[in-house]
């Protein structure tokens, strides 16, 4: 088992490499079919979902706060279901939930001039927020966790043996 970045995985379906099975997020599932589309790679899904301490971390954000959710740009297309996620955890009333790519040229102006209560954001994308924004701002960051029976039904789709 490797892991590939979407571009190296792209470049070793065109080179006709032989592999047969990917593992994905269920999020990225359909953006992964499209890169090894017209191959027999069989894309299998693998849900996950926000660990018991993210979950507490969300239940503890203050009524009509403003949240900002930094994502990944391939990941803003899916903005509404994670809105709904977010929401399921987040209990006080009047929260207000922005979505913003990590890669906008203009996302250190954009977390200057606007003042969130909360900025949620992918352990990755952490380095892009600017040192003076992460000390005067709660920064949380995103914390995911397999689902054991998404990954058991995984397990057996690709023929895993344990």
């Amino acid at each position: 088992m490797i892991g590939l970045t979407f571009q190296e995985l792209k470049n070793t379906a065109r080179k006709g490499m032989q592999l047969r099975k990917v593992l994905t997020s269920h999020i990225l599932a359909d953006k992964v079919k499209t890169l090894v589309c017209d191959r027999k790679m069989e894309v299998i899904p693998i849900e996950l979902h926000y660990s018991d301490q993210m979950k507490r971390d969300l239940s503890r954000i203050k009524a009509n706060s403003s949240v900002l959710r930094i994502l990944p740009p391939y990941y803003l297309r899916y903005a509404s279901f994670i809105r709904t996620q977010l929401q399921k955890y987040i209990t006080a009333s009047g929260v207000n939930i922005s979505f913003v790519s990590g890669s906008n040229r203009s996302l250190d102006q954009l977390l200057r001039r606007s003042k969130y209560d909360v900025i949620i954001v992918d352990p990755l994308s952490l380095a892009r927020i600017p040192e003076d924004v992460q000390t005067g701002n709660q920064i949380l960051p995103v914390r995911l966790e397999l689902d054991l029976k998404s990954l058991e039904a995984a397990r057996i789709r690709a023929g895993v043996i344990v």
